[in-house]
């Protein structure tokens, strides 16, 4: 799936079904999905493998999983 495949009124039917799949496991403190740029971010307390996370989805969408400790540190 591609940013443009669905309308808008899809992707964000899609869009909160996944925020709702991700915020059901126990260790999602937060999540949102941006529908321009097509991301899923989740904050969570670390308690869960990232396995755990992503198996949440939506079976048809491909995932690209990183980490972040945060923003950038500036100098």
């Amino acid at each position: 799936m591609r940013p443009g495949d669905l309308s808008e009124a899809a992707a964000m039917k899609l869009a909160k079904d996944v925020e709702r799949r991700l915020a059901a496991v126990s260790s999602v403190d937060w999540a949102v999905v941006n529908t321009v740029l097509g991301h899923a971010i989740a904050g969570t307390d670390g308690s869960s493998e990232i396995e755990t996370i992503t198996d949440a989805r939506c079976p048809s969408i491909p995932w690209r999983v990183g980490r972040s400790a945060g923003p950038p540190r500036r100098p």
